[in-house]
């Protein structure tokens, strides 16, 4: 779940961890350093980075690091979702919360709960679940 109004990244982005500095690939992303980003990340083989809201540091045209809360070692290539809030912007995206509801095929309802969430910008809900075949998100 994202405080934003504008839709996150998701194709084609990949991310490793060698200790506390996780460098993710995206190819032209376009971010500088100094940019903020709102992230989630994907498990991979080693567990996963740290989902939440981050100062970038740009290390080339298609290839961003953060330093993660945490330290391991993270291969594979697992998937990321970002957002970007460039330098300066007043009112910054932001990553709010990630919820696992793997094995939820088949159940009607999934609450999630949205107590203490506030989103100054709008909501933007990204899912990647394929058997779901319809939702509906009320927020208010």
């Amino acid at each position: 779940i994202f405080d934003t109004t504008t839709a996150p990244v998701s194709a084609s982005v990949t991310y490793a961890r060698t200790g506390y500095t996780v460098t993710v690939t995206k190819t032209a992303h376009g971010l500088k350093t100094g940019d903020a980003v709102s992230i989630t990340f994907a498990v991979g083989t080693g567990g996963s980075a740290t989902n939440g809201n981050y100062t970038i540091t740009r290390t080339g045209a298609d290839t961003f690091t953060l330093t993660d809360i945490n330290t391991g070692s993270i291969s594979g290539s697992p998937a990321a979702t970002y957002v970007a809030s460039p330098k300066g912007t007043s009112t910054p995206s932001a990553w709010i919360s990630s919820f696992d509801i793997t094995g939820a095929a088949g159940t009607t309802d999934v609450t999630i709960p949205a107590e203490g969430m506030l989103c100054e910008q709008g909501i933007y809900v990204y899912m990647t679940a394929t058997e779901v075949p319809a939702t509906t998100l009320f927020y208010g």
